[in-house]
């Protein structure tokens, strides 16, 4: 019989067990990776949930959110990226979907809390090599969008969206980010320990590994079976969309009904 994976911090199940028994390990990740951006917020009153959906109707998409880090004047949504994404997209989504609850009736939208997400890609997300890149809403006064008044005219969406890149260059340029930081990014990528954080990691993931390896097994099998069942739903949607588009052209070209059923 073969021995079960030992799975490692980068693996989804792994990753939000880790980061929820361990608090302190989160918040340590938010701050080196958010930097300025958690200056000044609350960040001894937080609390984890991990693998939660949200779905916001029956007929949109949902969203199913690895670490959701949450206090009174901020959130934070931590997810393990380890396949190739429209990230701009997927980044805004997330965002507007964590937003929509977050006012009651009547409220002012100054209550909407600080939103930080972010994405720890196993793959380079814009392929420019960085270790990390981010993306804040900023305000222009001109169509090349070359004129930022964003400082002056204290424009301030309050959200910060940022990409680590495991796989980024090694260069002074490219590792644009502190040391501690750059150790994690290579454990993630290696589950090679460098300094006391990535051995921190380490010891969580073996304890996680050794006490859950039943529900990690459990997880691991129904998430890749929901990115399964995900792919076919896409590709049945492609093939009907093709075949409509060919009999929306048989009908152009004045076939009868009967020859079109014929021919699809």
């Amino acid at each position: 019989m073969n021995e079960k994976p030992i799975f490692k911090f980068r693996d989804d199940a792994v990753f939000c067990k880790v980061l929820e028994q361990k608090p302190d390990i989160a918040k340590k990740i938010l701050i080196l990776a958010a930097g300025n951006e958690v200056e000044g917020l609350d960040l001894d009153h937080i609390t984890i949930r991990r693998q939660e959906i949200v779905d916001p109707n029956l007929d949109a998409r949902s969203i199913r959110l690895d670490v959701y880090m949450a206090s009174s004047d901020f959130y934070a949504d931590f997810e393990m990226q380890t396949s190739q994404e429209t990230y701009a997209l997927r980044s805004r989504f997330y965002v507007s979907l964590n937003d929509a609850d977050k006012l009651k009736k009547g409220e002012t939208f100054k209550k909407l809390p600080k939103a930080i997400i972010i994405f720890i890609c196993t793959n380079d997300p814009f392929h420019k090599g960085y270790a990390k890149y981010i993306s804040k809403e900023r305000l222009f006064v001109d169509d090349d969008c070359t004129k930022d008044i964003s400082g002056t005219a204290k424009y301030d969406a309050k959200y910060a969206k940022i990409y680590l890149n495991t796989k980024h260059r090694k260069d002074a340029e490219h590792q644009n980010v502190c040391e501690e930081l750059a150790n994690l990014l290579e454990y993630v990528e290696t589950s090679v320990v460098k300094d006391s954080f990535t051995e921190e990691v380490d010891c969580q993931v073996q304890y996680v590994n050794k006490t859950e390896g039943e529900y990690l097994m459990t997880l691991y099998e129904k998430l890749q079976a929901e990115r399964i069942e995900g792919i076919e739903q896409g590709k049945i949607k492609g093939a009907i969309e093709k075949q409509n588009s060919l009999i929306k052209r048989m009908f152009e070209k004045n076939m009868t009904a009967e020859e079109i059923a014929d021919i699809t």
